[in-house]
Parts: C-alpha cells; sequence; structure tokens
C-alpha cells in the first residue's frame, strides 16, 4: 500500500489533472503496475523528468511466475573462446614474416583503440545493467538487448575486417620488399662484369680491332646498369619505408630484421596456389640456368676475341631479363597464395576482437574524445 501511494502521489506531481487517472496504479495480485498516458506538448517534458522515478518504484510488476531477465547477466562480454585457427602467416614458416604482422597488428593505434572501445562499452554496459530494476529490465530488456548486440556485431565485423586487411597487407609488402632485394643483388653482381666489358671495348676500339660501335654498346650497357641499380635502390627504401610504416618500426630497424637478400618462404612457393595465379611455369629455372651458361660462354668469347659485343650484350640481357622474370613469377604466386590464405578464415582475427577488455584510461579518454582512427 505504500508503493502504490508513493506511485499515486508522483503521477499527481507529474501529469496534468486530465492525464491523472491514467497514470494512477492499479492493483494486481503479487505487483503493482500502471499505464503512463501518451505523450502530449504540456506533459512531455514533465513526464520525462518524472518517469524514471516512477519505473523505478514500481520494482514489483513482475509477477511471480514471470521473472525479469537480468540484462547484466544477458550482456556477454565475455564471450567462450571458440577452437581459434592458427593465423595463416605462421605456417608459412618465416619466422621474420610472422613476427612483422604481429608487430603491425599490435602497433596499429586505431585498431587498439577501437577494440579497446568496444571492450569498454561492453563492460559499461553490464556494470549499468546491475543498477537497473526488475521492472526496467522486464520492459527494456528485449530492445536494449537486440540494440546492444546489433550495434556490437557491426563493430566487430569492422575491425575483423580490418586487422585481417592489414595482415594481408603487411604480408604482401614483404613478398614485394624480397622480390626487389633479388633484382637489386642481380643487379649489383653485374656491375663489375659490365664494367670490365665496356673496358676492354674501348680498349680494342682504340687499337682499331672493333668498329666504335662496341665501345658504344658496350659503355652505354653500363651506363644503364648503374641507373637501373640507382632506381632499384628507390623502390626499395620506398617499399621498407612503406612496411615499416605498417608493422609500427623505424626504417634502420626494420632494414636491420629484415637484412639485404632472403628468399621467399617455401611454404608460399610450394602451397597449391588459387587458379587465377596459374601453374608455376615447369620449364622457367631451366631456362634460366641455360641463359646463365649462354651468357658465361659468349663473354669468354669475346674475351678471347671469337665474336663481337653484339652478341655478348644480347646474351647477357637476356639472362638477366629471364632471371628477373623467375623473382617476379616467384613474388606473384606468393602473393597470390597469401590472398587465398587470408580469405580462407579469419577465426584469429575475430577471437582478438572478442576478448577486447576494457581500455586503460589514456586509451578510454581517447576513444571518447572520438580520437580512434
Amino acid at each position: 500500500m505504500r508503493d502504490a501511494r508513493r506511485i499515486e502521489t508522483a503521477a499527481l506531481v507529474a501529469f496534468p489533472s486530465r492525464h491523472r487517472r491514467h497514470a494512477i496504479a492499479s492493483h494486481v495480485p503479487g505487483a503493482i503496475c500502471w499505464r503512463v498516458p501518451s505523450p502530449t506538448r504540456t506533459s512531455r517534458g514533465i513526464r520525462n523528468a518524472v518517469l524514471p522515478a516512477l519505473a523505478l518504484a514500481a520494482t514489483g510488476c513482475a509477477s511471480p511466475g514471470n521473472v525479469a531477465p537480468n540484462i547484466s547477466e544477458a550482456i556477454d562480454t565475455t564471450r567462450p573462446s571458440p577452437v581459434q585457427q592458427e593465423p595463416w602467416w605462421r605456417e608459412t614458416g618465416d619466422p621474420i614474416l610472422a613476427s612483422l604482422i604481429e608487430q603491425g597488428l599490435a602497433a596499429d593505434s586505431g585498431i587498439v583503440c577501437r577494440m579497446a572501445a568496444l571492450g569498454q562499452k561492453g563492460h559499461a554496459a553490464a556494470q549499468s545493467a546491475k543498477t537497473l530494476g526488475a521492472s526496467l529490465q522486464r520492459l527494456f530488456a528485449k530492445q536494449a538487448l537486440a540494440r546492444e548486440e546489433a550495434n556490437r556485431e557491426a563493430h566487430v565485423l569492422e575491425l575483423v575486417h580490418r586487422r585481417t586487411e592489414l595482415a594481408e597487407r603487411i604480408a604482401l609488402s614483404y613478398v614485394e620488399l624480397r622480390r626487389l632485394q633479388q633484382i637489386r643483388v642481380m643487379r649489383a653482381n653485374l656491375l663489375d662484369q659490365y664494367r670490365d666489358n665496356a673496358e676492354i671495348a674501348e680498349f680494342r676500339r682504340q687499337a682499331g680491332l672493333v668498329p666504335a660501335l662496341d665501345s658504344a654498346l658496350a659503355r652505354t650497357q653500363d651506363e644503364t646498369a648503374r641507373a637501373e641499380l640507382g632506381y632499384t635502390d628507390g623502390r626499395l627504401e620506398d617499399a621498407l619505408t612503406y612496411l615499416a610504416g605498417l608493422t609500427g618500426l623505424e626504417p634502420g630497424v626494420l632494414s636491420a630484421r629484415v637484412g639485404i637478400v632472403a628468399p621467399l618462404p617455401p611454404a608460399l612457393e610450394n602451397a597449391p596456389a588459387p587458379p587465377e595465379a596459374g601453374d608455376r611455369p615447369p620449364d622457367l629455372t631451366k631456362t634460366v640456368d641455360a641463359a646463365r651458361r649462354t651468357a658465361k660462354d659468349m663473354r669468354s668469347a669475346y674475351r678471347e676475341g671469337a665474336t663481337g659485343f653484339t652478341s655478348l650484350y644480347v646474351a647477357e640481357v637476356a639472362a638477366l631479363s629471364v632471371e628477373q622474370a623467375l623473382a617476379d613469377a616467384r613474388a606473384q604466386r606468393a602473393a597470390s597464395v597469401i590472398r587465398q590464405w587470408n580469405a580462407r578464415g579469419n577465426d584469429w582475427a575475430r577471437a582478438d576482437v572478442d576478448h577486447a577488455t576494457p581500455p586503460s584510461p589514456a586509451i578510454a579518454a581517447q576513444s571518447d574524445a572520438g580520437g580512434c582512427d
């Protein structure tokens, strides 16, 4: 009876006389319930001010046979751990690649901030739900839970996509870096050979043994090789800087970690590639070996004066081209395998996001202020 009197008094204060009869409590066995009138221009503001008090006062609205759900228990902020899929980059057998991807995932401030904010929202929702009375839980639990779950799922999917995309970008950038390193080594190893060719051709020209075309062609080959090496160095530096940005490392630190040159992970070369990657050219390695032997034989013949420089020039250009084509083909195949592996499942990213924990005060302030990238 005391609760009924309190509700009646609140209704008298909250609503105009013509609406009081709708707000006065009606008695049902074991509970006290009421019906709130439809909002009007004159009563909306007042009603909004005291409606929470009325709702909290009616904590007995749930009948003994219809227990209200507990929002704090229904909001799942600690999802059970599914059987997690091993991240695909650990299957490559390349510890440097694996460490760079994990470093990049941990260093992306935008992802970390959003994951922390997601954990904070779930934690805050659970804490807030504990302060609600049983009647409010009964009235608003279903709607609140549905909205909360839909909102959370949208944020989860966004973060899962962002993490899987970042892992793929780091891996592809790593493959490109290794490809450029191999090409640079190829070109650098030819500099002494091209300079030697140019010196021999010039000496023979001055001695009247060969036409001036040989000397000019040999000099052009030498100068072109040095210019292409400088161009490759620039592309290599850009690739290193880009990968450093993805991983959060300083370019100098990253350079020391990846070294001067290294082959691509064997697992990426030997794994079954998707149809769009095409079959591995079966004769390409043999073609490279044959081109190298031809260039070596022509070089010996040129030194002995048995052939002109034009034949040597063609053989050396062909050997370099086919060797570079092999490096390009391997890198392209590795990139196709990476895309295939990254697309086959994102359980690892989902598990990371689902187990997001409440953030530190600094990150919480950043996310509250809209500071997440």
